[in-house]
């Protein structure tokens, strides 16, 4: 059993690759975040607050908050002051967050980006591919244990997200939400409120065996999304199926799990990528022996 822990967390990895999926979540989140304008809520009438023994902040201190932390998020992307900028924006989106699940929409995907915002300022994800690598000079590090578990800490929140949407379709709706004209129904209702979606919905909804296909897949996606973490195979079939699943709901039903689809660059193999791009500038590689722990990782954990 400890050995199949250490296996899933402590293989060594590259700090290259933490260092892409860094900059390509940072810049992510801060691009899905930076039209939020969560300073309006200071201006709100409490009586729409809920819980209450979560302050609102004024105005003016919620519009600096949530600058600095688009800031903190920037930082983080290029790696400037790396650990420090992703502490201070984990600690500032834990509340402006929080703030903007408390109005009567409740955004569970928040939570995922969080998590993935406490992970990297408790990694070594400013080593390479930063400003402060660059600063500091020098060769990248080579592969450790160090640069592995942050990813697959990430994937795990992902997983986890993903199964929880299951189940509870399952313990809410049963089989019905497969078997019955569940799917049918919401496509009908919400073309009706959203007028981007209101054809293509309607068009779905018209074919009911397909719209039980289209269910079936979503739960059996969310249920098997863990496999991912553990088999290859299931890792190339289930991650891009998943973006295709959130692409689906943007699509037909209005809310957009941006976040998820950002934080689903942990899986992408960023090594693969630089040596691709090195062999084709014929600049030499910069890490001995990735290949052999890139192949260990996708192998297995």
């Amino acid at each position: 059993m400890r050995g199949l822990w250490e296996r899933f967390w402590f293989l060594p990895a590259s700090a290259r690759s933490l260092g892409a999926a860094r900059a390509a979540i940072a810049l992510g989140l801060l691009a899905v975040y930076l039209p939020n304008d969560i300073a309006a809520y200071g201006s709100v009438s409490p009586v729409f607050h809920e819980p209450r023994w979560l302050p609102v902040a004024p105005e003016s201190w919620l519009r600096a908050m949530n600058a600095l932390w688009l800031a903190a998020l920037a930082l983080g992307g290029v790696g400037l002051f790396t650990r420090a900028a992703f502490a201070a924006a984990f600690l500032l989106g834990g509340y402006l967050l929080a703030l903007d699940s408390s109005f009567g929409r409740i955004r569970h995907h928040d939570m995922a980006a969080l998590l993935a915002l406490g992970i990297l300022a408790a990694s070594r994800a400013g080593d390479a591919l930063s400003l402060d690598a660059l600063r500091r000079g020098g060769a990248p590090p080579p592969p450790d244990a160090e640069y592995g578990w942050p990813l697959r800490a990430i994937r795990l929140v992902l997983a986890l997200a993903f199964l929880a949407a299951g189940i509870a379709k399952l313990r809410h709706g049963g089989l019905d939400w497969i078997a019955s004209d569940n799917l049918q129904r919401r496509l009908l209702d919400r073309g009706r409120l959203l007028a981007p979606s209101k054809g293509l919905g309607e068009e779905l909804a018209r074919f009911p065996l397909l719209c039980n296909a289209v269910a079936a897949a979503t739960v059996a996606i969310e249920l098997l999304y863990p496999l991912a973490l553990w088999s290859r195979r299931a890792r190339v079939v289930l991650v891009p199926a998943s973006l295709l699943m959130l692409l689906g709901f943007a699509a037909f039903f209005g809310p957009r799990f941006t976040t998820f689809g950002v934080l689903t660059a942990a899986w992408v193999p960023f090594d693969r990528v630089l040596r691709s791009r090195a062999a084709a500038t014929g600049e030499p590689p910069h890490e001995k022996h990735d290949a052999r722990h890139e192949a260990h990782q996708q192998g297995g954990a």
